[in-house]
């Protein structure tokens, strides 16, 4: 964290230093109270972030925007123009912005269908080909005025025709009032072995089973601290909901020790954890659960190829991970409290699951 803070100093300093030392070729007096001005608009926004003038969420928008549209552009313009001159700086600036524009304007509701395989010595031959949909993290409180967003997602699911739809936390961004728009179509999801949920760090926010009597009411079965035996074919596997495992300043509801109690030796078992981070901690070389699905890390709603900002945050963000015969998927999830994403497109995961003899 204090690596982050200082990190985040040096963007609002350098670009500013470097413009009134004259390092950057044709910065007159002009531009450098532009620049001042800009560096004087990011601070205001970023002191925000510590006052209670606006609402949690809006002072998180307001710091994200600044973050991207002024710091993140103005330290470009400082870096390119020292070598190449003004105008190029000004231009590698601005196409900054409009890119960052994009992710605010359209990449945020740009939503994708992932379809991924994965196979398990130990999965019964019965459940060979089972389709699991998961969708995760859908801040529903962000969606309010595109409400059209959750028409598409609803769409989007029920094409894919799956066996099972799991729902991995982070229903809301405060209140459980924020899916009331939505009653009507989240309750349409379905799937023939059923809709599961369990609850994200996001989810806690309002008082206490607020999230957990939402979901039911949708239809959901949720899953906190417990598991429900799935039939297919004859055959049984076990799936295990716990509740949100954080780190600090999130804190820790979910038991897994409890949440296992009386799944049977042997069944293969599937997990939903909503923080990445649990896998490794109590999950890897402590059970015997073969597969884990998480969300959480919305892959910091900004990915460059393989590399994103999450990176730096979490050793698991995205996409497969394994530990000897032992697998986690995480999904970028599908929104966030800052209405931003870039490459990382809101997804839903299609995982096909594969006996392997």
């Amino acid at each position: 964290m204090f690596s982050n803070i200082i990190f985040a100093c040096l963007l609002l300093i350098v670009p500013d230093l470097l413009v009134w030392t004259g390092m950057v070729d044709g910065a007159g007096i002009g531009s450098k109270i532009i620049c001042s001005s800009i560096s004087l608009v990011q601070v205001l926004f970023m002191l925000n972030v510590f006052t209670k003038f606006a609402g949690r969420i809006t002072r998180t928008r307001l710091f994200f925007i600044c973050f991207l549209m002024l710091v993140v552009p103005k330290a470009f313009f400082a870096l390119v123009g020292w070598p190449c001159g003004w105008w190029a700086g000004v231009g590698a600036a601005v196409v900054l912005i409009l890119i960052f524009a994009y992710g605010f304007i359209c990449g945020w509701v740009r939503l994708k269908v992932r379809y991924e395989e994965i196979a398990f010595p130990t999965l019964p031959k019965e459940f060979d080909g089972y389709r699991i949909l998961q969708f995760s993290d859908l801040h529903a409180g962000t969606f309010l005025r595109q409400p059209w967003f959750i028409d598409k997602l609803f769409g989007e699911i029920r094409a894919q025709h799956v066996d099972m739809v799991v729902f991995t936390g982070d229903l809301v961004n405060l209140k459980a009032r924020e899916v009331g728009t939505f009653v009507n179509v989240l309750s349409r999801i379905s799937a023939p072995d059923g809709v599961y949920s369990i609850l994200g760090n996001h989810d806690y926010f309002d008082r206490p089973g607020a999230v957990t009597h939402m979901e039911e009411s949708l239809g959901w079965k949720v899953l906190n601290d417990t598991h429900q035996i799935i039939e297919h074919n004859g055959a049984q596997m076990a799936l295990i909901g716990v509740q949100h495992v954080g780190e600090p300043p999130f804190i820790t509801h979910g038991n897994l020790r409890a949440a296992m109690e009386g799944v049977p030796d042997g069944i293969f078992k599937i997990l939903l954890s909503h923080n990445p981070s649990h896998w490794r901690r109590e999950v890897v070389g402590n059970t015997d659960i073969q597969l884990t699905l998480s969300g959480h890390t919305h892959a910091a709603q900004i990915r460059i190829g393989r590399f994103s900002p999450a990176r730096l945050m979490y050793r698991e963000w995205g996409g497969w991970y394994a530990q000897g015969d032992q697998r986690l998927y995480v999904s970028a999830g599908l929104g966030g409290t800052v209405p931003f994403r870039l490459m990382a497109w809101p997804e839903i995961n299609v995982i096909t699951l594969r006996a392997r003899v």
